[in-house]
């Protein structure tokens, strides 16, 4: 229907990812069923999307997970103590008290700080893995955050082709492409760390707002802790991993099409340079066509000659092509 290279391209790479998407959706929703906990909103919300990295949001609490600070907690039986803590609405309450009730020397809690502490680790992953959470601060990170990039200390002395990169920072919805790529090659050299920055005074007080319902309970600064260990330990380094890989495959794009449109201008120069050119389209029956262009490729004069069989018109021939020449001063014949 008329498409191009380029786009039969695109369409087909959509039709792969969208594939490769239902794949993993089926997987996922497979998954879910077996622990008997897809519910028809859970299910309703992954038919739905269409982001790759949102289905894996969504299936993030459900996934089996490698062992974690949270699920040796929940392995000590911790899970109620979490619960209390995030429900808790009293403005006075004896929280190391209520946590001595869960001390489990076997499982390497002992003390009413370390069973605390678990608790805390328990929510701090719940948080973590909250969609709605973490779609916000990809978002949040594509707006207010910075791309930040700084020499390795093994590099401190050296000169590189790196040097305008060894103290920048930039937006990053303004960073342009062709940086990008730069800081991530000085990445891989070993010569610069690359790493967001999130504005924290913005972050953690809306994760505060999302995640502790009861803002003057006695538990308050516990949950405060939570939010802020979860931010740095958790949320931060996915966030910047999801958004440095969007980043780079985005970059990578831009120089694809930069770089064709490079070569599609080194393709179309004149092969031989400026020169006024006569152009044979050679023809036996029905002639061959000659055209006559000015140094810039621009069309001058068109005629037939019938050389060949069975017009047989060879001196006419010569004729034209002669007159041609003349007239428009060719230097070349292709």
């Amino acid at each position: 229907g008329n498409l191009d290279e380029t786009q039969i391209r695109n369409i087909d790479k959509k039709f792969r990812y969208y594939l490769d998407l239902d794949k993993r959706r089926k997987t996922i929703l497979d998954s879910i069923k077996s622990q008997g906990k897809l519910t028809p909103e859970l299910e309703a919300k992954l038919c739905q999307t269409l982001n790759k990295t949102e289905l894996e949001d969504l299936y993030l609490p459900y996934k089996p997970k490698r062992t974690t600070r949270a699920s040796k907690a929940r392995d000590a039986g911790l899970e109620p103590l979490a619960r209390w803590l995030l429900t808790l609405q009293k403005e006075a309450a004896d929280i190391p008290a209520k946590a001595s009730n869960y001390v489990n020397e076997e499982k390497g809690f002992g003390t009413p700080e370390k069973a605390l502490q678990g608790a805390c680790d328990i929510l701090a992953e719940e948080l973590s893995t909250d969609a709605e959470i973490r779609k916000w601060l990809r978002e949040f990170a594509t707006k207010r955050g910075d791309l930040v990039s700084s020499r390795r200390q093994a590099c401190a002395e050296d000169k590189t082709k790196f040097q305008m990169y060894y103290d920048f920072r930039e937006n990053v919805g303004r960073v342009v492409s062709h940086r990008i790529l730069a800081m991530l090659r000085g990445e891989r050299e070993k010569v610069l760390n690359v790493k967001l920055d999130l504005p924290e005074d913005t972050v953690l007080p809306y994760l505060e707002s999302r995640f502790i319902r009861y803002p003057h309970s006695a538990a308050a600064g516990n949950l405060k802790k939570v939010v802020r260990d979860s931010y740095l330990r958790l949320l931060l380094p996915a966030t910047e991993t999801e958004v440095r890989r969007e980043l780079r495959e985005t970059a990578e794009q831009e120089a694809f099409e930069v770089f064709a449109a490079n070569l599609r201008e080194l393709l179309l120069a004149p092969a031989a340079g400026h020169k006024p050119v006569l152009s044979i389209d050679p023809g036996f029956r029905t002639g061959c066509k000659v055209v006559a262009l000015d140094r810039t490729g621009c069309f001058l004069e068109h005629q037939a000659i019938y050389p060949h069989p069975p017009q047989n018109e060879i001196q006419e021939a010569e004729k034209i092509l002669l007159e041609m020449i003349e007239k428009h001063g060719i230097e070349l014949i292709a």
